[in-house]
């Protein structure tokens, strides 16, 4: 889109959920996959695996992902990361805001 001259704000990462690298792993919110439990081991299962732990592991994947968008020259404003800081707080922060009373929560 970017190159047909439209402003736009591309946003691409690689979601790390896995339960000895993510500390909000517990947070079982997941609407884009609905076997979600199930997935969230599947980082510690690979890592173990290749004999990587599993923050190795999904540092080795992030790496690729981006110099996979490097070699397709596909520019992004923002590479965001689930185990990143800013992420986790945001996750946090929404946890937080689920408690609420009156808060709705849909579980798929």
């Amino acid at each position: 889109m970017r190159l047909s001259g439209r402003d736009v704000y591309f946003l691409s990462g690689t979601d790390e959920h896995g339960q000895s690298t993510h500390p909000f792993s517990h947070v079982r919110v997941n609407f884009a996959r609905p076997l979600g439990g199930l997935l969230l081991q599947k980082v510690e299962k690979t890592a173990a695996e290749k004999g990587l732990a599993p923050k190795d592991f999904v540092d080795e994947v992030s790496l690729s992902f981006r110099e996979l968008l490097d070699l397709l020259n596909i520019s992004n404003d923002y590479f965001i990361r689930t185990t990143d800081e800013d992420h986790m707080k945001a996750v946090q922060e929404e946890e937080l805001t689920m408690k609420e009373p009156n808060h709705v929560l849909y579980h798929c």
